[in-house]
């Protein structure tokens, strides 16, 4: 399944906070989605996150694995942790973590000399100068939780999210249309008693001014998914590019590991 929402392009302001929004929410084992889809819910076998974003708009996604049993529970569950993103700032220690998990993925893709050719070469053609690659990673730095926020509640609405579904043929219940409206309307729903009890176990001490977003009409747009021997995997922006980073058949057991485009391994995401 995927679960994606129209993006930004990469000049777009907010692009380097979606770039940490995925960090935080899916790209590495301390994430949101892992912790709790995956490790609490038990509902998915896989779950990923990522952010693309190329010279026109791109896409924010979220890619899950489960049976079809677990298909209904797993948009749920991730339609929850998303959205609880948009209704409350997230954390000053789970930004630093999703910072420093980002900066050192980025450095690990500088350590050959072919790998600082493809940043620079990449940052001439989406930024239109190779030297905004100080800037684009100053912004990594300088990001705060209302940044985050702000893009979150603009670029992870509802009305903004796609939905594709590929289910078995073997008599597993169907996913369609109305069931995944009915599933997303369910973990809007859970996000907003989350975030409620949160608020009540510790009221918001000024952290942010941002109000809650408005509740959005849910009408996420089933697409059909490619065949299954389509070439898989996703890459953010222009694969082997300075915000790129391909993720092509990972499972969970490997994502302290996950593959770059130059087939090497980066470790040391916690």
């Amino acid at each position: 399944m995927d679960l994606s929402w129209a993006g930004c392009a990469f000049r777009d302001p907010h692009a380097t906070h979606l770039e940490l929004l995925s960090f935080l929410l899916g790209e590495c084992e301390s994430s949101r989605l892992v912790q709790q889809v995956k490790e609490r819910d038990g509902v998915v076998d896989r779950i990923d996150s990522g952010s693309y974003t190329p010279l026109d708009a791109g896409l924010f996604s979220v890619t899950i694995e489960a049976d079809g049993e677990r298909a209904r529970d797993a948009v749920v569950a991730t339609v929850r942790e998303v959205e609880r993103l948009r209704r409350r700032p997230v954390g000053r220690d789970e930004l630093e973590r999703a910072r420093t998990n980002f900066l050192a993925s980025e450095h690990f893709e500088r350590e050959s000399v072919g790998g600082q050719a493809r940043k620079l070469g990449s940052f001439q053609v989406l930024a239109g100068d190779w030297r905004a690659e100080a800037e684009y990673l100053d912004t990594i730095r300088r990001a705060t939780p209302d940044d985050l926020l702000a893009a979150a509640q603009r670029f992870l609405a509802p009305d903004r999210l796609t939905a594709g579904v590929m289910l078995p043929e073997d008599g597993t219940p169907p996913l369609d249309a109305d069931a995944l409206r009915d599933a997303v309307a369910e973990g809007l729903a859970a996000a907003e008693r989350s975030t409620a009890r949160a608020r009540r176990r510790s009221p918001a001490t000024g952290a942010s001014s941002a109000p809650d977003p408005p509740r959005t009409p849910v009408a996420p747009s089933p697409v059909a998914r490619p065949p299954p021997d389509a070439p898989g995997g996703r890459t953010r922006p222009g694969a082997g590019s300075p915000p790129a980073r391909a993720r092509r058949g990972r499972s969970h057991g490997d994502r302290g590991r996950p593959a770059t485009p130059r087939g090497r391994s980066r470790s040391g995401r916690a």
